[in-house]
């Protein structure tokens, strides 16, 4: 892209009288997009060159423009060209620009964002710059407060919605969020809403999970047209409610309708998949694993188990997962764990199938998804498999302290908040195992108070390569090396307010 101008008056009038540098729709009815290109300026007999710089492109007509802030930051370049002398200049516009907000959680995002028409706009002077930046992630990243009781998840349309934190008297919320998923699938929040969300908060561990980096994509969003326009679709209620009333059938139909797949297809994709990740298991095991497979999905049309609902995935994503951290030399035969926070059954219930050996207790605090535990416990005659109704911070202070050989722990919380939970229901020599994602080497660098303080050590990180997936996991196996002070766990606020960080 190459602009010339004659002389620095005709690029100010140019960028004076130009008004289609501040809207976000183009004069042929579509949106302008932002894309970063690579620009030359040329004024009179001075160059300024842009690698990637931020220019609003028509995803129609594909009509360009510069981005609000960058006449600007050309104009103020070309005098200091010309008061060194200079005929050429490279001129960089920065992507990296942190903003408070980001000192919670360090979320990827592009600074060159805030160049869009409106996002860039200080609409509350209150709020430090940079509020309004929007960051991507993995559409993924809603099951995870879909399926968690703590959270609502409630969508306006199909693009756009809200997530919330239930608050502890069920009336109140901790926090609500708006968001909106692009044309590429992405789901956008901002970053000064994100701001709202304490460090120890689970959904910073699933945000961070699935973060991305930004593809510029916001504009033709109903969340940027309402947040930033105030322009939503559908006005007319009749529109409105007709429109919800057949997102609500479509989304019935895909949450029920799943197909529940043959136990012949299942069992050789779970024996290939097995062998695949180097793990032996016979065509009955295989078996074993399709009925716990099959009573999930069916189970899951009245209750939120999961949101990997596909055949191939739940293997991958649940059962193999589940299994990766079995070690033998650790998880001995007939040694006794304590599933903590098991929710759907991950990973104790795999690990019962595997080894009918080991002495399971599937530990959680939401009494229906145990009972759904105990019949698939019952169908499959899991003798050695057995579930605990209570929370964490309660039963370790009873007969179940220090009683376990094992506690494991799969997508639950971060780490350090995870060991006050966990160790103490741990025997002295005994582990704490807890299945990781992409961020496991962070919660490990965090926990060194919380080791020491509960009697605990690292004693191996084990990363994790699950077939047909290259995400980044990983299995941390904590020893207990003493006696866990008498005071821990804490209560629920003061684990919350001052985490052993």
């Amino acid at each position: 892209m190459k602009l010339i101008y004659s002389s620095i008056k005709e690029f100010e009038d140019t960028y004076n009288t130009n008004y289609d540098l501040y809207n976000t729709q183009c004069s042929c009815g579509a949106y302008f997009e932002m894309h970063l290109e690579n620009i030359n300026v040329s004024i009179g007999e001075y160059e300024i060159q842009i690698d990637e710089c931020p220019v609003m492109v028509c995803e129609k007509c594909r009509k360009k423009h510069l981005c609000p802030d960058i006449p600007q930051e050309i104009y103020t370049t070309y005098f200091e060209m010309v008061k060194n002398g200079h005929s050429l200049c490279k001129l960089t516009i920065k992507a990296n620009i942190r903003y408070e907000y980001a000192e919670k959680a360090d979320f990827i995002y592009d600074s060159r964002d805030m160049c869009i028409p409106g996002i860039g706009v200080d609409l509350d002077p209150t709020h430090p710059k940079g509020f309004s930046c929007p960051v991507f992630f993995k559409r993924n990243v809603l099951n995870n407060f879909f399926t968690d009781d703590d959270y609502e998840l409630d969508f306006f349309s199909e693009s756009y919605g809200v997530i919330a934190k239930k608050g502890t008297d069920g009336c109140q919320y901790e926090w609500k969020i708006v968001f909106g998923i692009n044309k590429n699938n992405k789901v956008i929040l901002f970053l000064g809403d994100l701001d709202q969300i304490e460090p120890d908060d689970p959904a910073i561990y699933w945000l961070k999970s699935y973060n991305e980096k930004s593809d510029h994509c916001i504009v033709d969003t109903e969340l940027f047209r309402g947040q930033m326009n105030c322009i939503f679709s559908d006005p007319i209620i009749e529109k409105r409610i007709i429109s919800l009333r057949n997102a609500f059938f479509k989304k019935m139909k895909e949450k029920y309708d799943v197909p529940i797949a043959s136990e012949s297809e299942f069992v050789e994709y779970m024996l290939s998949q097995m062998a695949e990740f180097g793990l032996p298991c016979t065509e009955q095991q295989a078996k074993d694993f399709y009925v716990y497979y099959a009573r999930m999905i069916e189970t899951n049309k009245y209750l939120n188990l999961t949101g990997i609902t596909d055949m191939k995935e739940v293997v991958v994503k649940h059962m193999i997962d589940s299994l990766s951290c079995y070690d033998s030399t650790i998880i001995k035969s007939g040694s006794s764990i304590i599933d903590v926070g098991t929710g759907a059954g991950f990973p104790g219930i795999p690990l019962a199938i595997y080894d009918r050996t080991l002495h399971v207790t599937l530990f959680d605090s939401l009494k229906k998804r145990l009972t759904f535990l105990e019949s698939v416990i019952d169908e499959l005659q899991l003798t050695n498999c057995t579930t605990l109704h209570g929370r964490a911070e309660d039963l370790s202070h009873q007969d179940y302290r220090e009683s376990f050989d094992i506690a494991t722990s799969r997508a639950v919380a971060r780490l350090p908040i995870l060991l006050e939970w966990t160790v103490p229901y741990v025997k002295q020599g005994g582990y704490v195992i807890a299945l990781k994602g992409a961020i496991y080497e962070e919660e490990v660098g965090e926990s060194d108070k919380a080791l020491s303080t509960l009697k605990a050590s690292i004693e191996d990180v084990r990363t994790v390569t699950l077939p047909t997936l290259d995400d980044k996991r990983a299995i941390v196996y904590i020893k207990k090396t003493g006696k866990t002070p008498g005071k821990y766990p804490r209560k629920p606020k003061e684990i919350k307010d001052k985490p052993l960080l």
